[in-house]
């Protein structure tokens, strides 16, 4: 079943659009305060890609309230976005969403494709709890 929904999600990615982004993702990078603090998240999505919004419907409303928002704020960054070029990254983004943790500009750590809320908050303690 997992492998079924990465090959999902690979082919959103694959056939996702190239074009502009539909503003979201500027608005959310806009809007987000992470130079406030030394550790953030960064969401990195394609148009098109429903496990994306997926993310964005399960996940998002249930880390905004937890106490790792404050600990980590959270943005989200078009994959297509120039922005995403600046971004230090350790490696390449090949499936979508990836969150990455991003400690002082410096990728800490990542989840790669959508795991449902419950894992992806197991993986995401994990993730801080050893990113130093």
């Amino acid at each position: 079943m997992r492998a079924r929904t990465l090959s999902a999600a690979l082919a959103l990615v694959v056939f996702a659009s190239l074009g502009s982004s539909d503003g979201r993702a500027a608005r959310d990078q806009a809007t987000a305060n992470a130079a406030a603090t030394t550790q953030e998240l960064i969401v990195l999505e394609a148009p098109n890609c429903t496990y994306c919004a997926v993310f964005r419907r399960d996940v998002l409303p249930r880390y905004q309230l937890s106490k790792r928002a404050a600990e980590a704020p959270i943005r989200f960054v078009d994959l297509n976005d120039p922005a995403a070029d600046q971004l230090k990254l350790s490696a390449s983004v090949t499936l979508v969403p990836t969150v990455v943790l991003m400690r002082r500009g410096q990728e800490a750590g990542r989840i790669t494709g959508y795991w449902g809320p419950d894992a992806f908050f197991q993986g995401l303690a994990r993730l801080l709890g050893t990113a130093d």
